[in-house]
């Protein structure tokens, strides 16, 4: 693989079916290609085994540019130019690469998952639940619980469909909704221009007076529209 092809006659813009690329704990790109083509025999089916990409290749970097995100003030990264992308703590988790139609952006399509976003091991899944079969070996009637967390206390950037995002944060017994000021905020931006579903962003005027990765969901996108895909 040489190049992540996006002929639009092999692939159609507004195709329902796409692609999939899989970033894993390593950070190995992975991809399955789909065809695309309306009325084809194979419309909508994976076409061979995943393949692995070479940080070398195009379509390689076109796809880290959008997973690792760069922290814009942390002077100790320093971006390499012939070598796989840095990892910082930000970026998509799961990601919606986008069709746009200007000549310089991607015209093809794309299902992004970056596992090294994600953290399989918390609170929700490793803690054992009400719903778990009892046992006699836990000693106390029932299945052993996971220790919990030092704190619940959280915060989440969530962006809207008018093009807002607002700051939602849980801090012991106070909660709060706040809005973000996007003119200031280039990693958010970014990051939700290149369809960003789930992942964490860097914001950069946060309210305790200095930038923070703060998680980021595109509440958007959840929902198709009406009417259509």
């Amino acid at each position: 693989m040489t190049d992540f092809s996006h002929n639009d006659e092999e692939h159609p813009r507004h195709s329902p079916h796409h692609d999939l690329l899989i970033i894993n704990p390593d950070g190995v790109l992975h991809r399955l290609q789909v065809e695309k083509r309306e009325n084809h025999p194979n419309e909508g089916r994976y076409l061979s085994a995943p393949a692995v990409a070479h940080y070398r290749e195009p379509g390689h970097r076109k796809v880290f540019n959008i997973a690792h995100a760069h922290a814009f003030t942390d002077a100790r990264l320093e971006l390499v130019e012939d070598a796989p992308a840095v990892v910082g703590d930000h970026g998509p988790a799961f990601a919606m690469l986008p069709v746009k139609p200007e000549p310089a952006s991607s015209n093809w399509a794309c299902y992004l998952i970056n596992a090294q976003r994600l953290a399989y091991k918390n609170p929700w899944t490793q803690a054992a639940w009400n719903d778990e079969p009892d046992s006699t070996e836990a000693g106390n009637g029932g299945a052993q619980r996971a220790e919990a967390p030092a704190s619940s206390d959280f915060e989440l950037l969530v962006a809207g469909p008018a093009g807002n995002v607002v700051l939602v944060r849980s801090l012991g017994s106070s909660h709060s909704v706040t809005p973000v000021d996007l003119s200031q905020e280039q990693d958010i931006w970014s990051l939700l221009r290149n369809g960003c579903v789930v992942g964490t962003a860097e914001y950069y005027n946060h309210p305790d007076g200095a930038p923070k990765v703060v998680p980021l969901v595109n509440a958007a996108c959840m929902v198709a529209p009406r009417g259509g895909r």
